[in-house]
């Protein structure tokens, strides 16, 4: 991660309108850039408004340890032949290096350490000792007991030695930094790298907090102790932890806080879809979360049960009119209210009381049961949102609704039918830019045969490009999508051309006078409704039609599975009578 891969936002929402500017004032936003798992791509992520501080202080503090690093790797970045020396050192550059010199560029100061003596000087001495010659010593000390004579010379290193040795091994240091595990290594201008780290053992050297240094500090085992004699931030805390039935030190994988968050997500599974989760966690696969789910099996089972009620409850039927919503109201607390709407009567109720009736979980007969139609932009939806949310979302115009099986546009209402004829058209501008595109950029193959869709491509660009002739093209592309839906490879436009087929569709039935008003249409997609996610998981498995082929080597294996048609018998003496003073 690089010391710039985050953005704050904040308030870019405001608005002037006195006492609701409040309301309209977004809260702030951290955008994270992040690795995505598991061969994702980099995407922005959004951390969540309680990690925010956390994030600050935390990159404050790893910049704050880094100082010494970030500053040595600028300057070789800008000289990366030339050895750094703080400025009351730059004396010694160009001069004869003695021990006591050499201990003071390592350490980057001329003051003598306080510690003992360190061995580095001494070991870079012996790596030199073909280029060591003898000089006089500057601080030289008669000893009136042994004469003192062989303190009057000492050990000396040209510069120019000691610079290329001392760079050798800078270098090397810096190539280390990059090297954040085996396999991933920063790729960015490595100023920028955030985990760079200062550390005392030799000043002059630029170094970084590796991946497996992380995993010691967080998590000690047997090998990591062994190896690095060093304690984890757990042990040195004397932070415990119940594990089973029995209490140990504490420990954490780097992988655990990504788990800990996922599972709580699922936990709340009706307000956050799987989705969304894998959207935010930037994985590449639904089927990834299995990874990071941790809740209990009972946590499942808790979540998957249908809700306790404290009895069972059976809708009366209700197409007698008001008489029989008057024993709804005592049956369950309804409250209701007569408007007027151009001489219309009109039942109407809370919210809060639709709410608590459908936690309520009442049964209905087959033949007399309830089906609320909801309303949307296009025209009804007969997916019952009381019961279940739809997960069938989409940014694409909002088109996602005109594909998908459980909505029906109803002819005559004006509000909808203009939606979607609105809806048509910019569909259609779409694909129409989306081509224009790709025949700017011909090179791109768009169909697994070159001779037909990469054909009319070419032949764009050669007799050069206009909008009758995109346009025609585009006619033909969405008329034709069904047979060449399988031949495109990009899926984007396939999903444009599938969007304006349908839309289109519903234009012409639109303009058709012999579809009388009131008439009912939908598009039958049955791999298009609002539960997407069973969808995903059919298409793991090969599809719909991979489901086909296993019945049909099914029933070729074990005839008797086959369906019978048994015919049609009259069974209405079956039926039993219905007293309408029964309720």
């Amino acid at each position: 991660m690089s010391i710039d891969d985050h953005v704050t936002i904040e308030d870019y929402g405001n608005r002037t309108i006195g006492e609701m500017n409040a309301v309209h004032s977004a809260h702030q936003m951290l955008i994270v850039t992040m690795k995505g798992s598991k061969g994702a791509d980099w995407s922005p992520k959004p951390v969540l408004s309680f990690m925010i501080d956390v994030f600050h202080y935390c990159s404050d503090i790893i910049k704050e340890l880094s100082k010494r690093s970030r500053m040595l790797v600028e300057w070789y970045e800008q000289h990366p032949k030339s050895l750094y020396l703080p400025p009351e050192l730059e004396f010694l550059r160009g001069n004869a290096i003695s021990k006591a010199d050499l201990r003071k560029i390592i350490q980057l100061s001329a003051n003598r350490p306080n510690r003992p003596r360190s061995q580095t000087e001494s070991n870079y001495f012996k790596e030199l000792k073909d280029r060591q010659f003898k000089g006089p010593n500057p601080v030289l000390k008669q000893k009136e007991k042994r004469g003192g004579a062989r303190d009057q010379t000492i050990d000396y290193l040209a510069w120019t030695d000691v610079e290329s040795l001392l760079l050798k091994k800078v270098h090397t240091a810096l190539d280390q930094c990059r090297r954040v595990t085996r396999y991933n290594h920063f790729r960015g201008k490595l100023s920028k790298m955030l985990f760079l780290f200062d550390q005392n053992e030799a000043p002059f050297l630029p170094s970084a907090v590796s991946y497996d240094r992380i995993t010691t500090c967080i998590k000690s085992t047997g090998l990591s102790r062994k190896r690095t004699k060093t304690l984890s931030l757990f042990e040195k805390l004397n932070i415990i932890m119940p594990v089973g039935d029995k209490v140990r030190i504490a420990e954490m994988d780097t992988h655990d806080p990504r788990r800990w968050l996922t599972t709580m997500a699922l936990k709340h599974g009706e307000t956050l879809s799987d989705v969304l989760i894998n959207k935010w966690a930037n994985r590449s696969s639904l089927s990834q979360l299995k990874a990071y789910d941790f809740r209990t099996s009972e946590t499942i089972a808790a979540q998957s049960a249908m809700p306790e009620t404290e009895r069972l409850v059976e809708l009366a039927d209700i197409t007698s009119g008001l008489a029989v919503m008057e024993q709804l109201e005592s049956q369950f607390g309804l409250q209701t209210a007569i408007v007027t709407a151009h001489d219309a009567g009109i039942a109407m109720t809370s919210m809060e009381a639709v709410a608590e009736a459908v936690e309520n979980r009442p049964v209905a007969n087959s033949s007399r049961g309830i089906i609320i139609l909801y309303p949307q932009r296009f025209g009804v939806c007969f997916h019952q949102h009381h019961e279940k949310p739809c997960r069938n979302y989409s940014n694409d115009l909002s088109a996602s609704c005109l594909t998908c099986n459980d909505a029906a546009v109803t002819k005559g209402h004006l509000p909808t039918n203009e939606d979607v004829r609105k809806t048509a058209a910019l569909l259609f501008g779409s694909v129409v830019r989306h081509l224009e595109n790709l025949a700017f950029t011909h090179n791109r193959n768009i169909a697994d045969d070159p001779a037909a869709l990469g054909e009319h491509m070419l032949t764009l660009v050669e007799r050069g490009l206009s909008k009758d002739t995109l346009e025609q093209f585009a006619a033909h592309l969405i008329d034709e999508f069904h047979q060449i839906n399988n031949l495109l490879k990009d899926r984007l436009l396939a999903r444009r051309l599938e969007q304006s087929f349908v839309a289109r569709g519903f234009v012409k039935l639109l303009d058709d006078p012999e579809v009388k008003n009131g008439a009912l249409m939908k598009y039958h997609n049955p791999i298009k409704h609002a539960e997407p996610l069973f969808e995903q998981a059919l298409s793991e498995h090969g599809g719909r039609d991979q489901v086909d082929r296993d019945e049909q080597a099914l029933i070729s294996k074990y005839p008797q599975f086959a369906a019978k048609r048994l015919g049609l018998r009259d069974e209405r003496d079956l039926i039993a009578p219905y007293d309408e003073d029964e309720n």
